[in-house]
């Protein structure tokens, strides 16, 4: 929520100073925040847990990793072939779902005798 109500209102504010104050002060003001988030993420490091130290409820009661499905493809490619999979199963499923308002209402209704 904080993340939408902050994309919907900043646009307005920057905007607002932009016009009011002036375009280079909210450029400034943008790099600015920019910076003091770089130095929170350098200094708040040491608190993030990488990836292969997280403990999952499965792990931690087996104290073994979980097994991975070997793929057929050389590494990467597997996820090629899978992204394009589920590109391509989003293509046709939106290209039906633009035609409900014009191609899709005609064959419903059917022909008109």
């Amino acid at each position: 929520m904080g993340i939408n109500l902050g994309a919907f209102i900043a646009p307005l504010v920057t905007g607002w100073l932009g016009q009011k104050i002036n375009w280079h002060n909210r450029i400034c003001r943008r790099g600015r925040r920019h910076v003091l988030g770089l130095i929170q993420y350098v200094y708040g490091r040491k608190y993030l847990v990488a990836a292969s130290e997280e403990k999952t409820p499965q792990t931690a009661a087996s104290n073994r990793p979980p097994r991975c499905r070997r793929s057929p493809y050389p590494r990467g490619l597997g996820r090629i072939h899978g992204r394009l999979d589920s590109d391509s199963l989003a293509l046709i499923f939106w290209a039906g779902f633009e035609q409900a308002g014009s191609s899709l209402t005609l064959f419903a209704i059917g022909p008109r005798v």
